[in-house]
This record gives structure tokens, C-alpha cells and sequence, in this order.
């Protein structure tokens, strides 16, 4: 295999464990939905995962979900707790003002990981991302306003492996994002949206506005409002709180810088 080209199989691996460790527990056909592979290939996935020891089947209910034995692939991580310290007192100032859970994401991989937010301080909202809850890169706001405020470098070097990890899969985003201007007007306009997400427990039913977090030029993660879709349209959204949400990313940025210091 050339260097530096993903393997493919691992990665598919990966999503599945990771799509099951975030939904508890999982039936094969919604596990083969959910990672848009087909049937046979999640089944020989899961089946390996069982193997592993990393899930197990409940027979009673006919699903797939973790073992205690995930936890173990934690044990190596040096957490950088900074961010979401430091961030997290503005989220909830923000959010007590505007009643939208906030959240504060770092890219890891093909993905923005969660590192704190705000969901259980509300009931404005379907679900509690906890920390290590993920979202692709294309398909959340804040996986945009990541790419679009990175340096050129970076942002070539993760969109050839996305290329490659997704060869199969045609993506517009994508394209809009290398050949188009949705980079340069994300940039011009300081923030990323997203109507309508998909991948998430309720589909299609939150929306969401992302704001990079940078400190001496370089991207430290992503802040997000999300809200219901059903609740406003993204115009109207964008035009109520932008300005407060300029301002907490302002603040956390300031913190972060001084921290460094």
C-alpha cells in the first residue's frame, strides 16, 4: 500500500464502533443505515468487533452494544482539558441569555469531537451530546468552520483524506468547499450553518451556527448554537444572535490567549 493512503477497512471498523459506542445499543440493519455501508459488510464488521471483545450482542433485544472494554482505548489519552474549561463559563453565561445549548468541538480524525456544551442547562434541546460525541466534518457546521479557517496546507493535506475515505461517495459539499467559494464566503463571513443535520439522534430536527475559535491564527476548535429547526429559519437565526455569538467566541479567545502567555 502506498504511503500515507487510509485503510480503507479499519476506517469502516472504526465507524462502526464509533456509531454504536455513541447510540448505546444498535440493531445490525440500523447499524449498516447509519455507517451507509451495505448489509454483509457491517455484519462482518460487527462480528469482528464481537470477537474483540468491544461489543456484545444482547439477545433479548436483538442490538449490538459496547463492553467495558472500550473505555480501555481511552487509557492513553492525555486529555487537554484547557479549552473546555475556559470556554465553558461563557457557554453557560450565553446560554442562561439566549436559552440555546452551546457547544465546543476540536477536530479529531474525519470528525468534530465535543468537548463541553451546555445541552443539559436547557430544555431547548433533543439530546445531550456528552464529551466524545462526534459529527463528520461535511455534515456539521462546525467541521466547515474548521476547514475554512485552517491554513491552505492543512486544509489540502485533510481534504485528500477525506477524498480517500469517501472515494465511493460523491459529495457536492466537497466540491463547494475545493472548487467553489463556500471556503472563502464562510471566511468572509466569520461563521458556518448547517440546516437540518443529519447524522444525529433526531435527523434533521436541530440546525446549527458554528464560529471558529482561533488563537495566534491557528484554530483551537469550533463554538455552536444549535437550535430547532422547526423554530426559525437560519436567516432569522443568524440575525438574532450572531452579534452574542460573536462576542462569547471573542471572550473565549481572549482567555485561551492568555492562557498561553
Amino acid at each position: 500500500m502506498d504511503r500515507g493512503v487510509p485503510v480503507r477497512s479499519l476506517s469502516r471498523g472504526l465507524a462502526v464502533l464509533k456509531t454504536i459506542n455513541q447510540h448505546g445499543a444498535m440493531s445490525l440493519m440500523d447499524i449498516s443505515r447509519s455507517c451507509d455501508m451495505p448489509y454483509p459488510t457491517a455484519s462482518r464488521i460487527v462480528q469482528t468487533l464481537v470477537l474483540e471483545g468491544l461489543i456484545e450482542r444482547d439477545r433479548r433485544r436483538k442490538c449490538y452494544r459496547p463492553t467495558s472494554l472500550v473505555r480501555s482505548l481511552a487509557h492513553g489519552y492525555k486529555e487537554k482539558a484547557r479549552l473546555a474549561d475556559i470556554a465553558l463559563p461563557h457557554l453557560r453565561q450565553l446560554t442562561e441569555k439566549i436559552g440555546w445549548p452551546l457547544t465546543i468541538s476540536t477536530r479529531v480524525g474525519p470528525n468534530m469531537v465535543v468537548e463541553t456544551s451546555t445541552h443539559l442547562l436547557t430544555s431547548m434541546c433533543y439530546y445531550d451530546p456528552k464529551p466524545g460525541f462526534s459529527l463528520p466534518l461535511l455534515e456539521c457546521s462546525a467541521g466547515l468552520a474548521y476547514l475554512s479557517f485552517i491554513s491552505d496546507e492543512q486544509f489540502n493535506s485533510i481534504t485528500s483524506t477525506l477524498r480517500m475515505l469517501e472515494a465511493d461517495k460523491p459529495d457536492y459539499v466537497m466540491e463547494m468547499l475545493t472548487s467553489g467559494n463556500l471556503r472563502q464566503t464562510i471566511r468572509a463571513h466569520g461563521f458556518a450553518t448547517q440546516a437540518n443535520v443529519q447524522p444525529t439522534p433526531q435527523p434533521g430536527k436541530t440546525s446549527s451556527i458554528s464560529l471558529p475559535l482561533l488563537v495566534n491564527d491557528t484554530v483551537a476548535g469550533a463554538m455552536t448554537m444549535t437550535f430547532f429547526s422547526a423554530s426559525m429559519r437560519m436567516a432569522e437565526a443568524v440575525n438574532r444572535h450572531i452579534a452574542d455569538l460573536r462576542h462569547a467566541a471573542a471572550e473565549i479567545e481572549l482567555a485561551l490567549t492568555a492562557a498561553e502567555d
